[in-house]
């Protein structure tokens, strides 16, 4: 039977990696993340002791998504939810900072008001290079207000676990789906920490872009090669959009719909193509888009006052929901699955297809992240035995002209 430091290797050589940062974490920096020459961020694990490989493989989101069991009600789409909310920050400019509403910033800088937690884990724009992400660590508002709005490229919230662990902070920590699956997957592995980390935030994700998707709309825009003083994705407005300025007092923009849709979404990485959890059903709770409806039923991109769509997963996220409204930092309104279902059919799409696209991988000798409780057979039914079937089909089609 392989030792731990090989599966590390295995899964890294699967390119079934996603980057969390949690080899970092883990071994205290002993292993550090770096970027690959495909533009992602890669732990050397090799560098890991047998002990910390072990723990790591764990907990790994490559390797496996296993939720643990929950007495909450279950959407086979959507995950457990204890209660669906749109909503936004009733601070304006933090509304219009943030990508959907601010309603994420809202609630971790009400958190931190209210006491419920002394500080937050989350990713923000390295002011050294704009286009890239550094992880912080924010006590107050001024501190989230400068995080706001989406940041479109690699990140490794994980680097961080060891000094949280080791820290005295009440501590909640912001990532994606991924990055939140490996963080609980720790925890339960090492209960004693839970006291650490009080809450996991998450966003729904669409997959994670290369830095080269970033240095292609740069190239687009006429900025490559230019020194910049800010970088940013989205935000400024909903659904917003890029904005690169450089040092010289050059601005140029791009909007959502050509920056996600026409660039970035072809730069992400082989694992996101199979996720099962694209929805972030391993936090306590997450954010997304609650995109308007246009007349024809189907999500509308025009510019609009934006607002967040809200699940709570369990009753730590519930409380801290409540905390944030009560304390009249989010304006809420409640939110049935039907709406949700219009509001985000993408990824309705990616849930029932997530089986289906696995299966086609494994036939074709790819390795796939095993996973528990995510309800992807269920999902896949609710897809038709003929949308099932064009999905592996076009799945092994597109991994045999390596268009995956």
């Amino acid at each position: 039977m392989p030792n731990a430091r090989s599966k590390l290797k295995d899964i890294l050589d699967a390119d079934l990696c996603v980057g969390c940062g949690l080899c970092e974490g883990v071994t205290g920096h002993t292993v550090k993340m770096a970027f690959n020459n495909q533009g992602f961020l890669r732990p050397d694990a090799v560098a890991a002791n047998e002990g910390d490989a072990a723990s790591i493989v764990q907990a790994c989101p490559g390797h496996k998504l296993n939720l643990p069991e929950t007495s909450v009600d279950t959407d086979v789409i959507w995950g457990p939810l204890v209660k669906c909310r749109t909503g936004y920050a009733a601070d304006e400019q933090l509304r219009h900072l943030g990508s959907s509403g601010g309603g994420l910033s809202a609630l971790i800088a009400s958190l931190l008001e209210t006491g419920f937690a002394n500080s937050v884990t989350h990713i923000t724009a390295d002011v050294d290079n704009p286009i890239h992400n550094k992880l912080i660590e924010s006590t107050d508002l001024s501190s989230i207000k400068a995080a706001a709005g989406s940041r479109y490229c690699p990140s490794a919230p994980l680097s961080s676990l060891s000094e949280i662990i080791q820290g005295n902070s009440r501590m909640v920590l912001v990532g994606k789906p991924c990055d939140i699956a490996g963080a609980r997957q720790y925890l339960e592995q090492h209960p004693s920490h839970k006291d650490k980390i009080v809450l996991l935030v998450s966003f729904m994700c669409g997959g994670l872009p290369s830095i080269e998707g970033t240095h292609q709309i740069l190239k687009q825009l006429g900025m490559e090669g230019k020194e910049l003083k800010s970088f940013r994705f989205r935000g400024e407005g909903w659904p917003g959009g890029v904005k690169a300025e450089a040092k010289d007092g050059t601005i140029a923009t791009m909007s959502y719909d050509d920056s996600w849709g026409g660039i970035l979404r072809n730069y992400t990485q082989y694992r996101c193509k199979i996720c099962p959890d694209a929805v972030g059903q391993f936090a306590d709770i997450v954010f997304a888009d609650a995109w308007y409806i246009d007349q024809s039923g189907m999500p509308s991109f025009d510019e609009a006052h934006g607002q967040s769509m809200i699940l709570t997963r369990t009753q730590s996220g519930e409380e801290a929901c409540v905390s944030a409204i009560t304390a009249g930092n989010v304006c809420s309104e409640p939110l049935d699955v039907e709406m949700m279902n219009k509001m985000q059919p993408y990824h309705v799409k990616r849930k029932r297809l997530a089986f289906t696209r696995m299966l086609a991988f494994k036939l074709m000798g790819h390795k796939v992240p095993s996973c528990k409780n995510l309800n992807v057979r269920q999902a896949a039914l609710q897809a038709g035995i003929w949308q099932n079937i064009r999905s592996v089909l076009g799945t092994i089609r597109r991994i045999l002209v390596k268009k995956y």
